[in-house]
């Protein structure tokens, strides 16, 4: 039956090929629609970043009364105080972007690069091991907060010094300050935000952050909100008592194994409906 509905099926398509084509055509772009929403789905719903138990990696975002949550910056005595007094995180680092910069390499021509300032501790945190060379750590950041070192990712090794291995030690203009490459990323980490590929990561401190944290093993992410949240509180209460807003807001804790969740916030409701 299925080989003789086929011959008929056949028959038909030779006798009106224009009603073909459309069927055809209707066809393929309806799965190439499909495969394209649930490609995108996957890549900003349910990758995971390349890191050491990523299930464990959030985010503090912010959440003010009948707005929407913001992943703005913390001054940096908010996140030394969750830092230094929190019980339910392993480890707490923090990014900064500066998502165009210009760098130059030795006898190079100048390029725009994308910048991540990170703390000394990033990488440690995010359990990543470099592809050559070192990654930074918290004694490559002097107290000035201006550290001389950087970074590089795979892509930008490859493309920049065709992969040599003596670019380790070579300097680089970054926005007009001279950094030292002391390592080269792991090639399939490209950063923490979906659709962006980090091209340098220099660390810094003593400036506002966006806070990363990892979960200790067995911390419930709900039971984690409630302490941060009442170490927030303490902090406002210390600093800003009287700032009515910066009091009913809340703390949120969002999982960021899959990346940092402004992407997730701006589409991913459209894309689960779609999907």
């Amino acid at each position: 039956m299925f080989w003789s509905d086929l011959r008929y099926a056949l028959r038909l398509m030779r006798r009106a090929p224009a009603f073909t084509v459309v069927a055809v055509l209707s066809l393929a772009l309806g799965i190439g629609a499909n495969t394209a929403i649930f490609s995108l789905f996957y890549t900003v719903m349910l990758h995971q970043l390349p890191v050491a138990h990523p299930e464990q990696l959030v985010e503090l975002l912010y959440k003010d009364l009948n707005q929407p949550r913001s992943d703005g910056y913390r001054a940096w005595d908010e996140y030394e105080n969750i830092r230094d007094h929190s019980h339910v995180f392993s480890a707490v680092t923090g990014v900064t972007f500066d998502n165009l910069a210009k760098a130059r390499t030795e006898g190079g021509e100048p390029e725009t690069v994308i910048l991540e300032n990170v703390l000394g501790n990033y990488f440690e945190v995010l359990g990543l091991k470099p592809a050559i060379g070192r990654l930074t750590t918290a004694e490559d950041v002097p107290a000035s907060g201006d550290a001389d070192v950087v970074v590089v990712s795979w892509d930008y090794w490859n493309r920049r010094f065709d992969r040599d291995p003596l670019a380790l030690g070579k300097r680089i203009l970054v926005n007009g300050k001279s950094k030292t490459i002391v390592g080269v990323a792991p090639r399939s980490y490209t950063g923490p935000r979906v659709g962006n590929r980090t091209d340098v990561w220099v660390p810094y401190r003593n400036e506002p952050v966006r806070m990363l944290a990892r979960l200790k093993s067995g911390v419930p992410r709900r039971q984690a909100e409630a302490e941060i949240n009442v170490l927030y509180q303490s902090w406002v209460g210390q600093n800003f008592a009287s700032n009515r807003k910066l009091r009913e807001r809340k703390v949120e804790l969002e999982p960021a194994g899959a990346g940092l969740a402004g992407i997730r916030d701006l589409y991913g409701k459209a894309l689960s409906q779609n999907k």
